[in-house]
């Protein structure tokens, strides 16, 4: 009911200015500047109450900005287009029942008119992580829609919201067939919406699986290149590791083979002296013997002389003729 015509002259201007703030708003929301939009509907929302039930403004443009500012909080917090503490304000104005406390300042549960519980329902439909307990939540709509008239424009609108959108949302299915009823087109258009959900469900379901799998096989490829690289230092290491024991084996080897070499050399040099010496004395025992007669028997001759000196001294001139 419009009670613009009750009002008393001194209300028609306060009326006027928030009916034309209200078209204001309602005209920067239409232009998508929505900051601004949701600013003013808000000052709007919270002064509204007070002044219809003071007789300043009348029922029809309380419910236009009531409409207005559910429309405004719905589309911006679905879209993302307020900063975050405008987006804080929005979603405080629903979750701490500031709506519905300020609706019920005016209206009890059964009288809030139809439009604005539909828009109020859109409102939650499209922002689902408002709604905190499913089953409360569903429990007060099958209350609400007990009392709703079909016939009635937003009463249709409503109905269909509940039948097609909400309930098939929350896998209510039957609950929609029973208040579609023997309706065969909505019956049908139920079904697909259905077929739509688990096709959709079906496929949010294979994404997971496949990028559950992608990521397995990116962990798996991740290792591998990490173990092969493991591998591969691993193996320079050994390189490295051989290649140093064996350059080292190398020189022990070489320096073996010089202590061998000189050895062989040494008992080569020994072996010609015995050799020669053997030779000598095999050529010369006869005058060795003489010689050691002539020197055990003129020892009497001989007192004062070093005979050791004087034998080696033979030995040495008879090997150097020898020798040449």
């Amino acid at each position: 009911m419009d009670t613009s015509t009750t009002l008393s002259p001194n209300a028609h201007n306060l009326n006027k200015e928030m009916e034309d703030n209200y078209k204001l708003a309602l005209k920067q929301f239409i232009n998508k500047n929505f900051i601004a939009s949701f600013k003013l509907s808000r000052v709007l929302f919270l002064s509204s109450f007070n002044e219809y039930k003071q007789g300043t403004i009348s029922l029809n443009l309380l419910i236009k900005i009531i409409n207005l500012y559910l429309v405004v909080i719905g589309v911006c917090l679905k879209e993302h287009h307020l900063d975050q503490i405008l987006t804080n304000s929005a979603r405080n104005s629903i979750s701490s029942n500031e709506v519905n406390n300020l609706l019920g300042s005016v209206w009890s549960t059964s009288e809030i008119p139809t439009e604005v519980i539909y828009n109020l329902h859109l409102l939650f439909i499209s922002n689902q992580d408002l709604i905190k307990n499913k089953d409360s939540y569903l429990y007060d709509l099958n209350k609400t829609i007990l009392n709703i008239n079909p016939q009635d424009k937003y009463g249709e609108k409503l109905l269909n919201l509940v039948k097609f959108e909400i309930y098939p949302n929350f896998n209510e299915f039957e609950k929609s067939e029973r208040l579609i009823k023997d309706n065969e087109q909505e019956l049908q258009k139920l079904h697909q919406i259905k077929q739509i959900k688990e096709s959709n469900a079906e496929k949010l379901k294979q994404k997971q699986l496949d990028d559950a799998k992608f990521a397995q096989d990116l962990k798996l490829k991740k290792d591998q290149e990490a173990r092969k690289l493991a591998h591969e230092q691993n193996l320079k290491y050994k390189s490295i590791k051989e290649i140093t024991n064996s350059y080292n084996n190398n020189q022990r080897e070489v320096s073996s083979n010089k202590d061998l070499s000189k050895k062989e050399n040494l008992k080569e040099k020994l072996m010609y002296i015995v050799n020669i010496t053997k030779k000598y004395l095999q050529q010369n025992s006869i005058v060795l013997v003489v010689i050691l007669i002539l020197l055990f028997g003129s020892s009497k001759y001989l007192k004062g002389v070093n005979i050791k000196e004087k034998l080696v001294d033979t030995i040495k001139m008879a090997f150097k003729f020898t020798y040449i």
